[in-house]
């Protein structure tokens, strides 16, 4: 029979085989290399991650930054609960009527307040408490009923001040004698008969 030049597989297929073969050899090389060099026992990481350190701290040029600190949370401001006392609620953007509109809250609904914005009527709120983020929405002041009140303070009795005597210098009357001339009294008439 006619024998056919293309039998056997593809060329190319031929030629990765032997790019595999070889790289595989190299790495069973340095394997076996690292093994006589270091023994049975596998190298230390902390003296690998030493050498790392000090190859990167050279590298720099003994210029390397501090790592960055980890971020610590923030806390959370207290939240004080109020209610809404009126039928409906405008939550607004900012502490003012003409700000954006956010949405609107029913009588009865509880309301997380972070307390008052600056010198208005108007409360900061967190809008949704069930995150770590504080969503912030404004609502008037009058609109709101404490839920848990604290007792309002009686009046307090203020202590009499308490007189303390202190000596002080307050001169004192002397007599003093002075000759002054008197008036000798005249001798009295008598009525001539």
């Amino acid at each position: 029979m006619y024998a056919s030049r293309n039998s056997g597989p593809p060329s190319w297929i031929v030629f990765l085989a032997g790019v595999a073969l070889i790289f595989g050899l190299y790495y069973v090389w340095l394997g076996v290399r690292d093994f006589l060099a270091n023994g049975i026992r596998p190298p230390d990481p902390t003296q690998q991650a030493v050498q790392n350190l000090t190859a990167v701290f050279e590298a720099a040029g003994n210029q390397i930054a501090l790592p960055t600190p980890r971020p610590t949370l923030t806390p959370l401001p207290t939240c004080q609960r109020y209610t809404v006392r009126v039928p409906e609620v405008n939550v607004r953007a900012g502490p003012d009527v003409s700000s954006a509109f956010i949405e609107k809250r029913t009588e009865g609904t509880e309301i997380c307040v972070l307390g008052l914005q600056g010198d208005t009527d108007w409360y900061l709120i967190d809008m949704d408490t069930s995150t770590r983020r504080i969503e912030a929405g404004y609502i008037r002041s009058d609109l709101l009923t404490a839920t848990n009140p604290s007792a309002t303070p009686a009046p307090s009795m203020t202590p009499a001040p308490t007189i303390t005597l202190t000596p002080s210098h307050t001169p004192t009357a002397t007599a003093t004698i002075t000759n002054t001339p008197s008036r000798t009294p005249r001798p009295s008439r008598t009525p001539r008969a």
